[in-house]
């Protein structure tokens, strides 16, 4: 929970559509939000941040229940 290191932002190095994350962890009663976007240069805790957020996805689309789903309709093709 303490401060994270997520380098600063260049503009140069934008993706159509821009890629923005946003994290709000819980942990003993205390309550933080976490915002960055995709940087040119990533830092350790923009890379330890994403690898979490690729196992949390794995987990939830191996879950029987989110195999249920309809397939998601819209979006970018």
């Amino acid at each position: 929970m303490g401060k994270l290191d997520f380098g600063k932002p260049q503009n140069q190095c934008g993706s159509e559509p821009e890629m923005n994350t946003e994290w709000t962890i819980k942990v003993n009663g205390e309550l933080k939000s976490i915002q960055y976007k995709i940087f040119c240069s990533e830092t350790k805790d923009t890379l330890s941040l994403a690898s979490l957020e690729k196992y949390i996805r794995e987990i939830i689309v191996g879950n029987d229940e989110y195999k249920k789903l309809p397939p998601p309709r819209g979006g970018y093709d």
